[in-house]
């Protein structure tokens, strides 16, 4: 029996509102993980910025969207 078949087995002896339950859970759970990993990419984005040594330097908008990749019309 496959994990898949196992688990479809499982899943029809939860009761509607524990399974409900469960799915919320888990969705609270990946979301805050989601968050965590923003907030770690956001807190590496603000280092490397702070360490580079021409960070004062300025960019002109164009040139900005040119480097991010956008394409003005």
């Amino acid at each position: 029996m496959s994990n898949r078949e196992r688990l479809v087995e499982l899943a029809a002896d939860v009761p509607e509102p524990m399974a409900a339950f469960a799915f919320y859970l888990l969705k609270h759970y990946l979301d805050a993980a989601d968050e965590a990993l923003d907030d770690e990419f956001c807190k590496r984005l603000v280092e490397e910025a702070l360490a580079d040594p021409e960070r004062n330097d300025l960019v002109e908008f164009d040139e900005a969207c040119r480097l991010a990749g956008v394409i003005l019309t």
